[in-house]
């Protein structure tokens, strides 16, 4: 025994890590040099009462012959029959206890349950918790008397330790109140409910269950960790000594549970890993720590290790050691408005919550066969982070997609939904949508197009078209336009929806536009720009880029003019629409008739709309399905108008005509294929389908005349497109058309020369042209059979007239004009494929045989023969600015209106 071990001062202190702790009062004390006159100070001081024995050795010595004698069981005298030894008093306190009713006292300090014959220690809270755990059914009835068990245990430790009465005089019960230890006093279980008996808790603030072994040390450091803002402050209570003596097995935890800290066993068993008495692999451990469960993560995203972005500001901070304390300081303080705090959850019905998440299968019998739960059954998945961020994300996209307010995630109804789909899932509110989401992901998309365009875009053409919302403010939608240069794909992407006002000029929107395109980096890659026929959009983009007129708008102006030839039929018809829209009982007889006559489904009336020219068709061909239902219905409804057999000819022969041009009038606006090849086609067919009707001696004359102002309004509006020589590249570089798609051979070489010459500009820009020198460098000297060199240019003439031949013939033949003339023909006499294939598809396969004109390709067919693309938007975009959303401020509608375009 050491020698500081001889010494009777430790028969009051335990020494652990090289300090001593006293067992009374739970002093921890350090001792130097095995010099224990501190501790006897300590003694004397705190404890008068205690007397130590002046001949500490003799004590030891009689005090360890004792210990031998007891812990053999047997006396001196007999050596065969059991101890009987054991201290009358000591087992008559030990009796008291009603756990004895189940227990049976052996040799050796030991006892045997009575039910399941397994052989403890006899110590009543070891017999108490056997009866706990194993046999549940009737340990109960041994927790009747605590208070006597609680004094037995006291006095037990104490007779366990070697302190005899006379060698300590304990405190009396007037100077400490001693009352008996219990984990529902500690402040922990004011946010945890005990589950299972000292096995299980469940945490009331993140919904968690979890075990805790009988050790409330897991539970205050899941508050710590996982809950750093609870208060937990030290527990008032008297002190006893069985919980001091108990109080250095706690100290010495840390030491015992190896390289894993109490939070890190904590996290492996929330996630299921066993507790480390077979230690894990440290991988294993950090593989479950390294879960982004924080709430701080709903605002960052992790790029590398160690580095985290900041999804509001897009700045890059550092998170080395896994330590983000300095993202919680960069929400603090550069982002003071965000409620950067864990989102609450609701801590009702928690008793009724812990049932459905715990079903115990009760069973009378003593043994079961199933094995019991684990943690991991009582464990319910919260969502991670990542997840939540995607299901944020998605709620918005869904928003700015299918023009919903930010106002439904306020309906009940819409969270209810959300709670039955997932109910670990908590909406974002409404101010954090608008005012911190939708910003985000608008930054984010539109980093991705820019990388997107700027990657792959060789040349560009832009659609503008105006609008005015709501709340009567003007706005500007620019599109580009380009054949991807990855895959030869037609792509478009919104780049900007602008605000502007009455008082621009076009010299104004010149500059907006430019300025955008500047933003874009899209200078020098603006081939040309589609736009309607508004003066001062036509003349801002004719400042810089080529322009086109846009075909839907001009059939439509065309289609309107020459209308009015049958004004008189139109207005009869739109008058009898009118009056079924405003008189339900008219309505109402109408359908009751077309069910009489068996038309399933019952088809409604389309009123005509001033701006549309399509409006009118679809009306009339409404009204011819609908005729003889609405002849049966107009006598009765006292409408007061009627169609004659005359108006009912007009409205069919008008059906027939104008049908050809709604059918150009979609094909031109589709916004994923090849149209501006099209457009002269198109103009020369509705030429001669005008004539044609006109010269019909047998339609009504109101017919004819509009065949006639048709034919007159075409000529007129398609003249442009007549002349512009960028059209006419389109179609004679679309392989399914070629020379087929001009009416004359004048404008075939017209179009031909400039695609030469176009072509002849690329070769020279890329500097394509092969050097002069290299056909002559071989003749520029001669080698002898010795290796000598010799100058022939200077030395001799015999090959001067040879080389100036050579050289001049294949200066002719790379001339870049010569190349791309060679290219030119060898492509015209490629057969043309079928009209519905792919042109772009075409060229993806031939573009090395064809490289010059591949590049010119992608700057013709780009452009659109419409400027639908950026129309459509606004169309759109009307809907997102509906009266319950009209407090949309100019930025939101901005961001609304560019997610909703380019988000796929």
């Amino acid at each position: 025994m050491p020698a500081s071990r001889t010494s009777p001062v430790w028969e009051y202190f335990i020494e652990s890590d090289g300090k001593a702790r006293c067992i009374l009062c739970g002093t921890i004390m350090s001792y130097c040099n095995n010099n224990g006159s501190n501790l006897r100070r300590h003694l004397r001081l705190k404890h008068p009462k205690i007397k130590l024995k002046t001949n500490p050795r003799k004590r030891i010595e009689e005090s360890e012959e004792d210990m031998a004698v007891d812990n053999l069981g047997m006396s001196e005298d007999s050596t065969e029959q059991p101890s009987t030894s054991e201290d009358p008093v000591r087992v008559s306190k030990l009796k008291r206890s009603p756990v004895w009713e189940y227990f049976k006292m052996g040799p050796n300090k030991t006892s045997t349950c009575s039910i399941c014959n397994h052989t403890f220690s006899t110590i009543p809270s070891n017999l108490r918790r056997h009866l706990k755990n194993k046999h549940p059914t009737v340990g109960s009835e041994s927790n009747q008397n605590t208070s006597n068990d609680e004094e037995v245990e006291e006095e037990m430790v104490v007779d366990d330790l070697g302190l005899s009465d006379d060698s300590i005089e304990l405190p009396s019960t007037s100077q400490v109140s001693v009352s008996p230890p219990s984990r529902k006093t500690s402040l922990l279980w004011d946010h945890f409910t005990d589950v299972e008996p000292n096995k299980t808790a469940f945490c009331s603030i993140c919904r968690i269950i979890f075990t805790y072994n009988n050790s409330e040390s897991y539970l205050r450091n899941h508050l710590k960790s996982k809950h750093p803002t609870v208060n937990l402050e030290p527990h008032e209570r008297a002190t006893n000594t069985r919980n001091e003596i108990k109080q250095p097995t706690v100290a010495l935890e840390t030491r015992l549970l190896g390289p894993y800290s109490k939070h890190e066993i904590e996290t492996m068993v929330l996630d299921g890993i066993p507790a480390p008495t077979e230690q894990p692999s440290s991988s294993q451990v950090r593989d479950h720590l390294t879960r982004k469960t924080s709430f701080i993560w709903d605002y960052f995203t992790e790029e590398e290790p160690e580095k985290a972005r900041c999804s509001i500001c897009n700045k890059t901070l550092s998170i080395a050691n896994s330590c983000f304390s300095n993202l919680r300081r960069h929400m603090k303080s550069k982002h003071p408005t965000v409620n950067a705090k864990a989102r609450p959850r609701p801590t009702e019905n928690l008793e009724q919550e812990i049932q459905e998440m715990i079903v115990f299968r009760k069973n009378d019998s003593v043994v079961s066969s199933e094995p019991p739960p684990t943690a991991q059954q009582f464990i319910r998945k919260t969502i991670p982070a990542s997840r939540r961020n995607q299901l944020d994300n998605q709620l918005l996209k869904t928003i700015a997609k299918e023009y919903y307010p930010f106002k439904m995630v306020e309906d009940v109804e819409f969270q209810n939904f959300v709670q039955m789909l997932n109910p670990a899932y908590k909406l974002p509110t409404r101010k954090n949508l608008s005012t911190l989401m939708l910003p985000a992901m608008y930054q984010n998309t539109l980093e991705l197009v820019k990388n997107e365009v700027t990657a792959n875009a060789d040349y560009v053409s832009i659609t503008t078209d105006s609008w005015t919302s709501i709340k009567n403010q003007a706005y500007i939608a620019v599109t580009v336009h380009y054949i991807s240069r990855e895959n030869c794909q037609l792509k478009s992407y919104l780049i900007g929806c602008i605000q502007y006002t009455n008082q621009h000029t076009s010299v104004d929107l010149h500059q907006l536009l430019c300025s955008l395109i500047r933003e874009w980096g899209l200078e020098g890659k603006v081939v040309a720009a589609t736009t309607d026929n508004a003066p001062k959009l036509v003349a801002a983009v004719q400042h810089s880029w080529s322009h086109v007129g846009c075909f839907a708008h001009t059939l439509n102006i065309i289609v309107q003019r020459s209308l009015v030839a049958v004004s008189t039929t139109r207005n009869k018809v739109n008058r009898i629409v009118e009056h079924f829209k405003r008189s339900t009982s008219a309505l109402a007889k109408l359908n009751e008739m077309q069910e009489t006559l068996g038309m399933v489904p019952v088809l409604g009336l389309i009123q005509d709309e001033v701006t549309r020219w399509n409006s009118t068709l679809h009306m009339f061909q409404c009204v011819l399905k609908l005729k003889t239902p609405l002849l049966s219905t107009l006598d009765d409804v006292n409408c007061g108008i009627a169609l004659t057999s005359a108006d009912w000819d007009i409205v069919a022969q008008c059906c027939e005509i104008l049908q050809i041009f709604e059918q150009m009038s979609i094909e031109v606006s589709a916004e994923k294929g090849v149209t501006i090849s099209k457009v002269g086609m198109f103009a020369r067919a509705m030429l001669h389908h005008c004539e044609t009707v006109r010269n019909n001696q047998q339609l009504m004359p109101e017919i004819t005349e509009l065949a006639s102002t048709l034919y007159d309004q075409c000529q007129d509006g398609f003249h442009e497109y007549a002349i512009n020589t960028l059209l006419h590249e389109a179609s004679l570089l679309d392989p399914r058309f070629k020379k087929f798609a001009f009416e004359d051979n004048d404008t075939f070489e017209e179009a031909k020369a400039a695609i030469i010459a176009n072509g002849s500009s690329i070769l020279e820009s890329n500097n394509a042209t092969p050097s002069d020198e290299t056909n002559t460098s071989a003749c520029s000297s001669l080698t002898t059979s010795s290796g000598a060199t010799f100058n022939v240019s200077n030395s001799y003439s015999l090959w001067e007239n040879f080389d100036e031949k050579v050289s001049s013939l294949s200066k002719d033949e790379s001339h870049a004009t010569s190349r791309i003339v060679i290219e030119v023909d060898k492509y015209l006499l490629e057969p043309i494929i079928p009209r519905s294939e792919n042109p772009l598809a075409w060229w993806e396969l031939n573009k090395k045989v064809y490289p010059t004109l591949y590049t010119l390709m992608k700057r013709r067919l780009s452009i659109q023969a419409t400027s639908v693309p950026s129309e459509r938007l606004f169309s759109k975009t009307g809907e997102i600015m509906k009266t319950k959303r009209s407090r949309l401020t100019s930025k939101r509608l901005e961001e609304l209106v560019f997610l909703n375009y380019n988000l796929k």
